[in-house]
């Protein structure tokens, strides 16, 4: 398959063997398609509630948003700690 994006228009218009003014006809369009299928792409398989959720805590800054709680937590700052904690939930559901 070449590389589409380097090709000029009439180079295209070459390598898929059509003509520009008139495009394909019936016939070839049905022979390609029994070739190559439908010009369709493939739908990926989208992420779950989870994964998006899990991946709100990979960032550095939340992160060192939990490790704060947590020392927080340990320092008997309770209010601080629940303050942190839900920034770092609304951020992860929004």
């Amino acid at each position: 398959m070449p590389e589409w994006y380097r090709l000029s228009g009439s180079q295209a218009i070459e390598t898929l063997k059509t003509d520009p003014s008139s495009g394909l006809t019936s016939s070839e369009v049905v022979a390609r398609r029994e070739r190559f299928g439908w010009n369709e792409l493939k739908e990926r398989p989208g992420q779950t509630i989870w994964q998006k959720l899990a991946s709100q805590f990979k960032e550095f800054l939340v992160l060192l948003l939990v490790i704060a709680a947590v020392i927080s937590l340990l320092l008997g700052e309770a209010g601080d700690a629940l303050v942190i904690f839900l920034v770092v939930v609304i951020n992860a559901v929004l």
